[in-house]
């Protein structure tokens, strides 16, 4: 392919830190960083319904978006996902919940009584080269292992249902480092591979410089894709982080079926 897929998974913080990391100061920051580097699809994590919409608005000339608040309708974090409709077409789209209950929104199980957790799913057909893939972005739960673990399972499961022998990428806010069990839940019979294996640096910053550390979001991708390059996006503007994440990104060649 010519021209690789360009994919990113980036957790905006929510709107609920004070000056100088607050959503008014740092939205500036995070569109600059979007029309820097044009991803084709973000998956983005945390943000609400009033940062969304803007952020949608100020992009619309290159991005649509898909995306459901995990207590439903504009009701709190939403896994939203952005793509460039020059590149992408979404063919079809569903949000599901990571517990017990996988239609019900809202539901929470696992342990993961906090907040609801949930995964959006989205088919696109992309248009440089009319082939399909499948795009899962999902936020995992902070506090229980065991949610995780499930969590886990069920994105097996959902790509198992949805897109069976079929290229797909998952991307997300995992809260869980690479090297934990649900990591080797989703890279287990080379299902998904991870696309930034290499990468040391820690996801989560907490408004610091970057440091060598856990890498908690991450971008997997099926064997049908080749990964062009890699990298942990560690960029600032006069000192100041766009979120408590730096974001992710990767470039994707998807390989040309076997004759």
């Amino acid at each position: 392919m010519s021209d690789p897929l360009h994919v990113m998974t980036f957790n905006l913080r929510g709107p609920e830190n004070p000056t100088p990391n607050s959503w008014r100061e740092r939205r500036p920051l995070v569109l600059e960083l979007i029309r820097r580097e044009r991803p084709h699809v973000l998956g983005t994590q945390e943000g609400r319904w009033h940062q969304l919409r803007p952020l949608a608005r100020e992009l619309r000339a290159r991005y649509d978006w898909i995306g459901l608040g995990r207590e439903g309708g504009s009701r709190s974090e939403f896994c939203a996902v952005f793509y460039d409709v020059e590149r992408l077409e979404p063919l079809a789209f569903d949000h599901v919940w990571l517990s017990a209950f996988p239609r019900l929104i809202g539901s929470r199980t696992w342990g993961n009584w906090r907040h609801p957790r949930m995964m959006t799913w989205i088919r696109f057909r992309d248009l440089a080269t009319d082939t399909e893939f499948g795009f899962v972005n999902t936020h995992w739960d902070h506090v229980s292992a065991n949610a995780r673990r499930r969590s886990a399972h069920a994105t097996r499961a959902l790509l198992a249902r949805r897109f069976a022998g079929e290229p797909a990428i998952v991307v997300g806010d995992f809260n869980v480092g690479a090297a934990g069990a649900p990591h080797a839940v989703l890279t287990a019979g080379g299902l998904l591979r991870d696309t930034g294996a290499a990468d040391a640096t820690r996801t989560y910053n907490n408004w610091e410089p970057p440091v060598d550390g856990e890498r908690i979001d991450w971008i997997l991708a099926t064997a049908d894709f080749d990964v062009v390059d890699a990298r942990t996006l560690t960029w600032t503007r006069d000192g100041r982080c766009p979120s408590d994440h730096w974001p992710v990104q990767a470039r994707l060649s998807l390989r040309a079926p076997a004759s």
